[in-house]
């Protein structure tokens, strides 16, 4: 493990129900470590070169990534009753790769899987992309189904 980064849990969000669900899963496991949660949303944008116009959908699309990523976080925090310690990234590329990368020598990685996901679309999805491509322990943790405490 990469020097101390073994008390860390990396948390995918991107804003799904499963992702909060993740966080408060990556909450607890921080705090029975004594660590933090890395919470890393990835974004991505279409075009990359210079013009003014795929310049400001770049800066657009980050913009969305971090307001997904701090509702996550504020949602997450109403669920978790104990402490909270984190750090926030939001990294430009393939959410998969991002997340696998993220999570090299962390205690863990932990991704949500929605409800609706599909077992027959399983093998294009990122989380069975992340499970291929990490290099350490990955926690998939259900979306919840009591959607009453959801809107809380």
């Amino acid at each position: 493990m990469t020097a101390g980064r073994e008390s860390v849990v990396v948390v995918g969000v991107d804003g799904s129900p499963a992702s909060v669900d993740a966080l408060v899963h990556g909450f607890g496991g921080a705090d029975a470590r004594g660590g933090w949660v890395e919470v890393v949303t990835a974004w991505s944008w279409p075009g990359r070169s210079a013009k003014a116009t795929e310049l400001g959908r770049a800066h657009e699309g980050r913009r969305h990534a971090l307001a997904i990523q701090a509702a996550a976080v504020t949602k997450a925090r109403r669920r978790y009753l104990g402490p909270c310690r984190l750090t926030a990234v939001i990294v430009e590329g393939d959410p998969a790769t991002v997340l696998a990368h993220a999570g090299r020598g962390a205690a863990c990685l932990v991704i949500g899987k929605c409800i609706d996901d599909s077992p027959l679309d399983a093998s294009d999805s990122t989380r069975e992309r992340c499970l291929a491509l990490a290099t350490g322990p990955v926690v998939v943790v259900p979306e919840r189904l009591d959607l009453d405490e959801r809107s809380a």
